[in-house]
């Protein structure tokens, strides 16, 4: 399918959603990074959604990612675009979707998007936001969420390593949109030094070994490691 465009940011470690389906099936595309970053202060710089009448007739949110494809309309939010492109394009090498007729399998992978959506989304987000964001806005660290978001993790991915213990990926036997979709909280905790509840867990800690040294990971992860790497040397966030 050609003449796909795909806005992004280095900023949007959601995108990685997104560029991993992109990445893994090589699936032709134009890339459009949308510079999310308003004014020249180089110390404080506020970070903004675009309010451009044309990123908001793309999406009403203002953000990105942003999917545009022939015969679609605009598409956002990482999860269901990177679902979208895995349904589209399942012809392509490798599947990231179970056989739907396959029911414990798809069960099972179901669950892992739940997981990641659920239960450990809002306390990476709310936990990498005042440890990376918020200083670098001006606004003082909530130390407060950030403990309690510490836990938050800490406890889910205790549960995640008993699952993992069972099965060799998120969302069972083989790699799939359900281990893409946890990456981007992987990559928070990682670039903000919040990783100890990944290398206290054996079996979390060799998933996540393996599927971020998978190449196509690499590439795509790198613009926003490196730029997050600076935030956090900037700001003083972390550990």
């Amino acid at each position: 399918m050609a003449g796909i465009k795909f806005y992004t940011s280095p900023l949007s470690h959601n995108s990685l959603r997104v560029d991993m389906v992109l990445a893994e099936k090589n699936i032709e595309h134009e890339p459009i990074v949308v510079d999310l970053v308003k004014g020249e202060h180089k110390v404080r710089p506020s970070l903004i959604v675009h309010t451009s009448p044309e990123m908001l007739s793309k999406n009403p949110w203002g953000k990105v990612p942003v999917l545009e494809c022939p015969h679609a309309g605009p598409m956002y939010e990482s999860r269901p675009i990177a679902r979208y492109l895995a349904t589209v394009f399942a012809d392509k090498s490798p599947s990231l979707l179970p056989s739907t007729d396959k029911y414990p399998a798809f069960a099972r992978f179901e669950e892992g998007l739940a997981i990641e959506a659920q239960k450990l989304d809002a306390d990476v987000t709310q936990l990498f936001f005042q440890l990376t964001h918020a200083p670098l806005m001006g606004m003082i660290p909530d130390q407060a969420v950030i403990e309690k978001s510490r836990k938050s993790v800490a406890a889910t991915l205790a549960v995640v390593d008993g699952i993992l213990s069972k099965q060799k990926y998120m969302g069972g036997e083989t790699f799939s949109l359900a281990d893409i979709s946890f990456l981007p909280e992987f990559l928070a905790l990682s670039v903000t030094g919040e990783d100890e509840a990944i290398k206290a867990n054996p079996n979390v800690k060799r998933w996540w070994e393996e599927v971020s040294g998978r190449e196509s990971w690499k590439r795509v992860s790198k613009p926003v490691w490196d730029v997050y790497t600076g935030i956090v040397a900037q700001v003083g966030g972390g550990k």
